[in-house]
């Protein structure tokens, strides 16, 4: 199954179903170009086991992690920022 089938029945805050969303995207794209743990770490400088914790969501990457795997994917971060509906507690967000 995909996250997408699981994350409605997760309680999670909507800020921890976009990190969880966020890092199901770099994972599949890591996976879909070929690149292993091990190749990433190399391109990364970060190590193999470290990369294996944060894909199995034992622990939290920083923002500059993220982008370090994001880059040696080809892949740039773009963070947005956008009025919140306070009245309707809707939060809009989007997705480079």
């Amino acid at each position: 199954m995909k996250w997408s089938d699981y994350k409605k029945d997760f309680p999670l805050s909507d800020d921890e179903k976009q990190m969880l969303e966020s890092l199901s995207f770099l994972v599949s794209k890591r996976k879909e170009l070929g690149v292993s743990q091990v190749e990433l770490a190399k391109r990364t400088g970060i190590k193999q086991s470290q990369i294996a914790r944060i894909e199995k969501l034992e622990i939290t990457p920083t923002m500059k992690t993220l982008s370090r795997y994001a880059k040696a994917l080809g892949l740039v971060i773009h963070i947005s920022f956008e009025e919140q509906d306070f009245e309707s507690n809707e939060q809009t967000v989007s997705y480079g």
